[in-house]
């Protein structure tokens, strides 16, 4: 299945989705307690918009797959992540109020929604019917990888940078949100390149009495 460009593409989405996310959001929250001096209870509440920008949002990448080139779909939801993770690492400082915040991590959220949903769908549509079950337990386990992957290596750079102290840590933070916005921009390019649309059917090949049927055009 990983010799298909657009499944390996799919996959790398996959893997750098969850280092994004589940990584940065780690260290954002340490930013929030340590760096603006919220409590616990705070910290998670603001931590709000990229969950619910997520949600929303996925389901409208979801609606995109089937209209647009998908490619094209991951790759701009990826770029409004970078853009996102770029704007935080330009306002947080110990002196940010939080307000300031809110539409970065929005947009954070919205990019990943969109270019997460329509992940599967690409795999799906490029893996044989029978091998379906495969693609489902590379996806679960590329994501668990990118999380464990994304908050190992994304703290390594906040130890480089980061230390104790509101300053320390905000510095830390920072220089993680600056390293995940490079990523976001990999992600981007990577996907525009392997998952293009002659790389991938115009619709799912469905499936009647067992035998599957011709993908649409």
């Amino acid at each position: 299945m990983l010799g298909s460009p657009a499944f390996s593409g799919a996959m790398l989405a996959v893997l750098l989705s969850r280092v994004l996310t589940i990584g940065g959001s780690v260290h954002l929250v340490l930013y929030f307690s340590d760096g603006l001096g919220m409590s616990p209870t705070g910290a998670g509440l603001l931590m709000t918009p990229i969950f619910l920008a997520q949600i929303v949002m996925g389901m409208v990448g979801s609606k995109l797959i089937g209209e647009r080139p998908p490619g094209l779909v991951i790759g701009s939801g990826y770029a409004l992540k970078g853009v996102g993770l770029a704007a935080l690492a330009l306002l947080i400082t110990p002196d940010t109020p939080w307000w300031v915040l809110v539409v970065p991590l929005l947009a954070w959220g919205a990019g990943g929604g969109i270019a997460g949903a329509p992940v599967t769908a690409v795999a799906v549509r490029v893996t044989a019917p029978e091998r379906v079950g495969m693609v489902a337990g590379t996806v679960s386990t590329l994501a668990s990888l990118g999380a464990g992957v994304g908050t190992a290596a994304l703290g390594a750079v906040f130890a480089l940078r980061g230390g104790s102290g509101a300053a320390a840590v905000t510095d830390g933070a920072r220089a993680v949100l600056a390293v995940s916005a490079a990523l976001a921009v990999v992600a981007v390019l990577t996907t525009v390149t392997l998952v293009g649309p002659r790389r991938v059917p115009a619709r799912v090949p469905a499936q009647e009495d067992g035998d599957p049927a011709r993908a649409g055009k």
